[in-house]
């Protein structure tokens, strides 16, 4: 019992009679089911670490909808199995949390005799808001005064330090200690 190559085997019994001095020849007719292929889709972000939460569906090549809510768990994975040779497309429907929704169509084909699981890596970029472009006179300059407070408290005290010294040096002269 076996079948070619593409196609599942059917090991469903058909029942036919012959009778005793029948002329007439029987026809019978078997269809084998092709052999269903499978579809993984991976979701990451820009670092290519997994995004869970992806929500997909899935529509043939008509745009006719096969399953609806297929969402990307904790690895980032969504698995599709048992889909007949033919061309696909996933769509995203809902983005992970902080992460711009991307409907590109993400089309693959199941082949004929597919053996291997296809699979898909679908990178999503993150939703930064949009800040508003100011022109670099109109921000403050932190920081800028700050150092400049620190280098002239910084030369005081050295300058201090230094009459100071130079002071006590010249008392000590005058006095012969």
């Amino acid at each position: 019992q076996a079948t070619i190559p593409g196609y599942e085997l059917d090991q469903t019994p058909q029942s036919f009679e012959v009778v005793l001095g029948q002329t007439e020849t029987i026809e019978l007719s078997f269809e084998n089911e092709r052999t269903p292929g499978s579809v993984e889709l991976m979701k990451v972000n820009p670092d290519g670490e997994a995004l869970e939460g992806a929500i997909f569906r899935l529509e043939d090549a008509e745009g006719n909808e096969l399953e609806i809510g297929l969402t990307t768990d904790e690895a980032g994975l969504i698995r599709v199995e048992n889909l007949l040779p033919g061309d696909y497309h996933f769509i995203e429907t809902q983005a992970p949390s902080g992460y711009i929704l991307d409907e590109t169509p993400l089309e693959f084909t199941i082949d004929f005799n597919q053996s291997e699981t296809i699979e898909l890596v679908v990178e999503n970029t993150p939703d930064i808001p949009d800040i508003p472009d100011i022109p670099d006179e109109r921000l403050p300059q932190t920081g800028y005064l700050d150092l400049l407070v620190y280098k002239l408290t910084g030369l005081f005290l050295l300058s201090s330090a230094v009459s100071y010294l130079l002071y006590s040096k010249s008392k000590k002269r005058n006095t012969g200690n």
